[in-house]
C-alpha cells in the first residue's frame, strides 16, 4: 500500500508541473575549414626555430583551407609551408646574408606568425597574374623594406600531393609595391572585404581606375566580399540543419518525403 501511495502522490506532482515547452531545433554551426591562428602551433615553433639558426626541414602544416578560398573555388586541403620559405621571408631581416641571395624579404618574424589569421580573413584575394592555379592573398600586415611599408601578401599554389590529397603551398610572404597592388586590384581582384578595403586604402592610398569601395562596381565585376562569403558559410551549415530535423522528428522527415 505504501508504494501506490507514492505512486500517486508522483502523479499527482507530475500533473500540476508545468509541460516544458518544446525548444525550437537550432542549426549547430559547422566546423569552418581555417588555419590555426592561436596558441604555440607548430607554425610559429618553425618560424622561433628559423629566428634561432635551425631551419625546419621539409613542410610545416597551417590547417585547412580557409572558408574565403573554398568559396573561390580552392579544393579543401592542406594548407603548409616549407621551412625554406619562412627563412626566405625573414632573412634581410635578420641580416642573414648566408641563404637566399636574391627573393629576399625582410618581414618581422613576429609579424610573419600573425600569418594564418590574416589569410583566414583577409583584406582581398587575387588570381595571381603569372601562374596558374595560384593565388594571392592581402594581409593587413606590412614588411618594412628601406623605410617603407609594403602590404604583406601571401602567394598561394594549387597542388596533388599522394593519394589525390590537395596542398595548398604557401610559396612566398612578402611586401609588394604600390605599382603591384594596383595592377592586381585593376585586373586580377576575386574577393574584397568591403569594411578592410576601404581601411586600407585609407592607410595606403592607390591610384585605381575604378571604385573598389562601390557595390554596384564590385557586383558588376563578380568580385565576392564578405556578405557573400557570410551566404556561402551558412549554405553550408544548411545540410547540417536538415539532418538535426530529421534527427529530432523522423516520422515528419518520413512523411515529408
Amino acid at each position: 500500500h505504501l508504494t501506490a501511495g507514492i505512486e500517486a502522490v508522483r502523479a499527482q506532482m507530475a500533473d500540476a508541473l508545468p509541460t516544458p515547452e518544446r525548444q525550437p531545433e537550432t542549426a549547430k554551426p559547422a566546423a569552418q575549414a581555417n588555419l590555426t591562428a592561436t596558441g604555440n602551433t607548430p607554425f610559429v615553433q618553425a618560424v622561433d626555430k628559423v629566428v634561432s639558426g635551425n631551419v625546419p626541414a621539409g613542410y610545416i602544416s597551417l590547417g585547412t583551407t580557409p572558408d574565403v578560398l573554398q568559396m573561390l573555388g580552392v579544393p579543401q586541403g592542406k594548407v603548409r609551408i616549407s621551412g625554406g620559405t619562412i627563412e626566405k621571408s625573414v632573412a634581410d631581416y635578420l641580416n642573414r646574408h648566408n641563404a637566399y641571395d636574391k627573393n629576399r624579404h625582410a618581414v618581422n618574424p613576429e609579424d610573419l606568425k600573425l600569418l594564418p589569421g590574416e589569410m583566414n580573413d583577409p583584406v582581398a584575394v587575387f588570381k595571381s597574374a603569372t601562374q596558374s592555379n595560384s593565388f594571392v592573398v592581402l594581409t593587413q600586415l606590412y614588411e618594412r623594406e628601406n623605410g617603407k611599408e609594403k602590404p604583406m601578401i601571401a602567394a598561394v599554389h594549387l597542388s596533388k600531393g599522394k593519394h589525390g590529397v590537395d596542398l595548398i603551398d604557401v610559396v612566398s610572404v612578402y611586401g609588394r609595391s604600390d605599382t603591384q597592388l594596383e595592377r592586381a586590384f585593376q585586373n586580377d581582384l576575386l574577393y574584397a572585404n568591403e569594411k578592410k578595403v576601404r581601411e586600407f586604402l585609407t592607410t595606403h592610398p592607390l591610384q585605381l581606375h575604378w571604385d573598389i569601395t562601390s557595390k554596384t562596381e564590385l557586383s558588376s565585376r563578380n568580385i565576392k566580399t564578405e556578405s557573400d562569403l557570410a551566404q556561402w558559410q551558412n549554405a553550408r551549415r544548411q545540410p547540417e540543419a536538415v539532418r538535426v530535423s530529421e534527427t529530432s522528428h523522423p516520422e515528419a522527415a518520413r512523411n515529408a518525403a
